[in-house]
């Protein structure tokens, strides 16, 4: 589990020395006449031979896990590192080895979609799941090559002001005239490494729509655009990317706010705090969306020079009915406001919920209680007719 990220942080030697161990530690847990191999980068595979039933195999594969347990001592550094294991059975009359090597990895897969350090078996619904989602990354590529994604636009209100001071651009896909969900296609652009255009594409049209709306007069919009944690470069010299594609479109770098999940947090992704330094002294705003569904360590918020904090919709959701969601709120609420940064509810759709999260005195609103995500069609018309007032009598 996780060996790239091993080997970034360590070194090569360092990794190589881990999958040696590795091997030694696996051929401890199997019999002599079972086999063992190394047969990609960080992949090993067992065959084991005279299985009576699938007992015996979870027996074998629990030890191997709890031996895995154990911490790897390398160059005098200590280290725990997790397998995650996908189980295949077969019989002589069916798959040929090659076959069974990919029911092998599908199961594989599915263990670490799991959360890893885990098993599983190889199903049928499995390898159509895995068929899915490479139809849709062969489909994804396609339309990624012929720009046929589109970028909608949510508001983001201010509830001091009263007015519209922000959108974020949100990605959609009509796949040959069927909608496919942002929660099915963004996981297999960052799995299949799509992500990065994927990125740059929501970044460039956004871009080309705000430089239209600022021609019409609304220079004081700016366009919030999420960023996954893949999109981030592993090194220093390719930082000013994101700066060049706003630049190239005539824009400021305080024109975007770029929205970061709390994984783009964690302290092993080392040229992160660059990064996101960087940007703001440009003068991009940094968003921290779905505070307190990931990480949630206050530590991170003290190194990483984050402008905005936007509460999960699923605290907002509950929070007029359940009186601990509501206490969430108000916490992070004032936290955040004690450490000078601006709150965003997202998810906002009743007046019950406006007005709780006007008295806690939240900073901004983003929902359906103002509006859906619209086209960069109608924007401009929205902005002229928005009254903050008329939407709280409606």
């Amino acid at each position: 589990d996780l060996f790239k990220e091993i080997n970034d942080i360590y070194g090569h030697a360092f990794g190589d020395e881990l999958l040696i161990e590795t091997s030694k530690r696996l051929k401890s847990y199997v019999k002599g006449t079972d086999s063992v191999a190394r047969i990609s980068g960080d992949g090993f595979a067992i065959l084991l031979n005279n299985i009576e039933n699938d007992d015996v195999i979870k027996d074998i594969v629990t030890r191997v896990l709890v031996g895995f347990s154990k911490a790897f001592t390398i160059k005098n550094t200590v280290l725990h590192c997790t397998l995650s294991i996908g189980i295949v059975t077969f019989s002589s009359d069916k798959d040929d080895a090659g076959e069974l090597m990919k029911k092998g990895e599908t199961a594989m897969y599915n263990a670490k979609d799991s959360g890893r350090n885990s098993f599983s078996f190889f199903t049928q619904d499995m390898q159509n799941t895995a068929r899915h989602q490479l139809n849709l990354k062969h489909q994804l590529r396609k339309t990624l090559k012929n720009r046929q994604l589109s970028v909608v636009y949510q508001p983001v209100v201010s509830v001091i002001k009263e007015e519209v001071n922000k959108f974020e651009a949100l990605v959609r896909w009509s796949n040959n005239g069927e909608w496919v969900s942002p929660m099915e296609f963004i996981p297999i652009a960052e799995e299949f490494s799509l992500i990065i255009e994927l990125g740059e594409f929501v970044l460039s049209e956004a871009c080309i729509q705000l430089k239209k709306l600022k021609s019409q007069g609304f220079n004081d919009i700016v366009f919030n655009i999420n960023r996954s944690i893949y999109e981030i470069p592993l090194n220093q010299s390719e930082n000013d990317h994101w700066l060049t594609i706003i630049e190239l479109h005539g824009l400021k770098p305080s024109d975007i706010c770029f929205e970061l999940t709390e994984s783009a947090l964690a302290p092993d992704k080392r040229n992160n705090e660059v990064l996101f330094n960087q940007l703001r002294a440009a003068g991009c705003t940094i968003a921290l969306d779905d505070f307190g569904t990931g990480y949630s360590s206050l530590s991170y918020l003290r190194r990483i020079p984050v402008d905005y904090i936007k509460i999960d919709q699923s605290f907002i959701a509950d929070m007029s009915t359940n009186h601990e969601d509501n206490i969430i709120v108000s916490a992070i609420i004032a936290m955040s406001k004690a450490l000078g940064k601006k709150v965003v509810a997202e998810g906002v759709e009743t007046s019950e919920q406006l007005k709780l999260l006007t008295e806690l005195e939240c900073d901004f609103i983003q929902g359906y209680y103002f509006s859906k995500p619209m086209v960069a069609e109608k924007l401009a018309s929205y902005l002229t007719d928005f009254s903050y007032s008329h939407s709280l009598e409606n």
